[in-house]
């Protein structure tokens, strides 16, 4: 039985040890290039396009009536926020998008590639989608701030 609780202890401070050296390796990406420059300093198009990784805190999402808003008080990385698959039937997207600080790109994938970037300065912006497919509405940051809301008809 005590070898047993020993075991148990030995792997909980193995584990713990493990979740704080891997936490310790996160961190945000530093916004380089000033607060009125909003444009992406390290992450790169290859990056965006494999997606990959993505550190975000204080984060809110809804949905009402179809209506999406999401709010992320600090955002580094790449991530997929929405897909949206096409098949036959014609689709658009409509969003605001504001970022309030850090550098911030919001964009859309499709088969491997940058298929538009959308506006992220608090203006309204639009996208149809009619060829067959599946679309990969993304977000990449840089220690952004960042507020978007939109919907899919």
């Amino acid at each position: 039985m005590k070898r047993t609780v020993c075991k148990i202890v030995v792997l909980l401070l193995l584990l713990s040890i493990s979740l704080l050296t891997f936490s310790s390796c996160m961190s945000h990406i530093e916004d380089t290039n000033g607060e009125d420059d909003h444009s992406l300093c390290s992450l790169t198009d290859e990056d965006m396009v494999d997606g990959g990784s993505y550190l975000q805190q204080g984060s809110t999402r809804s949905e009402i009536n179809g209506k999406v808003k999401i709010r992320i008080n600090k955002f580094s990385g790449v991530n997929t926020i929405e897909s949206i698959r096409i098949r036959g039937e014609a689709k658009k997207l409509t969003l605001t998008a504001t970022v309030e600080s850090g550098n911030f790109r919001l964009f859309i994938v499709k088969d491997g590639e940058i298929f538009a970037d959308l506006k992220a300065d608090g203006t309204q912006d639009s996208v149809t989608f009619s060829d067959n497919g599946e679309y990969h509405l993304r977000i990449a940051g840089e220690s952004a701030h960042i507020e978007i809301a939109y919907e899919i008809e």
